[in-house]
């Protein structure tokens, strides 16, 4: 059995993560490919750009037709970013019957309904671990190992920038500095913006939520507060002025199935001790899932960097070459998408959860005073 031949689309930091295990393989991965895999094609931009893996330029290529149009082509590997162009080239992929891996939650959080009913029409398979939690396995086992059970509630970190931010502020950084630092290290973008909003992890936990209802949702409607918010700056201050303090900040994403109506929210809560999510230090993801019939199910590990976000990349290609198809559901056939927005205003105001281990307090919105005692967050829902 011949190992995979690929087009990789993107030589960034995960791509070029990618990149090196496809030209240097480790002998488990060819094990588990049945062969060694070959890559044929990388679009890039700029062919002439210095890049921390040696790729021959004859594999280098400005023209998407000849990566996506290459009938050689098993597996596309997407791993540029953004909504478009690499949406176009990901639908052209499938309607060529190529197979996709993708680590771009921003595509999946804006057309992951279209592109996974484009794969089934066309036989091939859309994966897409590393969208999620940067190295930690949690597409595969939310889809499979907890099929016989019904997920009644969700809390994670998912941002390893944000996570980052708020270790070093907590072992006494100011947030500014800690952002600088991030930057520094890798783990943050020139503009860190769409981390530090909350869009980022907004994106990530309406992916997550159409895998639990498998209906379409619209990230754009999740309930956020990010860690530039005003009123966040003034409740961190006011928790930096209590020293010995035990709660700690963390940027939590919540989805609460027990209602009504489904409650997705992503805000900077104050964690007390025991919370398990204070577990998730630096660029740590977590994720809780509670169930039924198997309770709290815990899955954690590193969230961000080229090396662990390759790993679920690899593990994709792998899932395809040995025909291990996801099963994904049929979000473009349950109707219109819920209007998320609309449903968390019509919801009864409340604190977002924090499990069974105590309660977390949402930061207040801004100009707030603390709240009776001390506490600077005041456990005011956010806005």
């Amino acid at each position: 059995m011949k190992g995979p031949t690929v087009a990789l689309l993107g030589l960034g930091t995960v791509g070029s993560a990618v990149a090196r295990q496809l030209l240097n393989p480790p002998p488990w991965l060819v094990e588990r490919l049945g062969g060694v895999p070959r890559l044929k094609w990388v679009l890039v931009r700029c062919p002439e750009k210095p890049r921390p893996v040696r790729v021959d330029r004859s594999l280098l290529t400005t023209d998407p037709e000849r990566a996506l149009g290459d009938p050689e082509v098993d597996v596309v590997i997407e791993l540029i970013g953004g909504v478009e162009p690499a949406r176009q080239f990901v639908v052209r992929a499938l309607e060529a019957g190529r197979s996709v891996v993708t680590a771009n939650k921003a595509l999946l959080a804006e057309s992951l309904a279209e592109l996974a009913a484009l794969a089934r029409r066309r036989g091939v398979e859309l994966a897409f671990e590393g969208a999620v939690a940067g190295g930690v396995p949690i597409i595969r086992p939310l889809l499979r190992c907890l099929a016989a059970n019904r997920v009644r509630r969700l809390r994670a970190v998912l941002n390893g920038t944000c996570n980052y931010v708020l270790t070093l502020v907590e072992q006494g950084a100011t947030l500014e500095a800690a952002v600088r630092a991030a930057q520094e290290a890798g783990y943050a973008e020139a503009d860190p913006s769409d981390d530090l909003s909350g869009r980022d992890a907004a994106r990530k936990l309406a992916i997550l939520a159409m895998l639990v209802t498998g209906e379409p949702v619209d990230w754009t409607g999740v309930r956020r507060t990010g860690l530039d918010d005003p009123g966040f700056r003034q409740s961190l201050a006011a928790t930096a002025e209590r020293p010995g303090t035990r709660a700690h900040w963390r940027l939590v994403a919540s989805a609460d199935w027990e209602g009504q109506v489904p409650r997705l929210a992503v805000q900077p809560e104050l964690l007390p001790p025991g919370d398990p999510l204070l577990q998730a230090a630096g660029v740590e993801n977590m994720i809780l899932i509670e169930a039924d019939p198997v309770g709290t199910v815990r899955f954690a590990g590193p969230g961000a960097g080229g090396d662990a976000t390759a790993s679920a990349v690899l593990a994709d290609l792998i899932a395809i070459w040995r025909g291990d198809r996801l099963p994904l559901p049929d979000l473009a056939g349950r109707g219109a998408a819920r209007q998320v927005a609309a449903a968390a205003a019509a919801a009864d105001p409340a604190p977002a959860a924090a499990g069974a281990r105590g309660p977390a307090h949402p930061v207040p919105a801004a100009g707030s005073p603390p709240a009776p005692g001390g506490d600077p967050a005041g456990g005011l829902q956010a806005g």
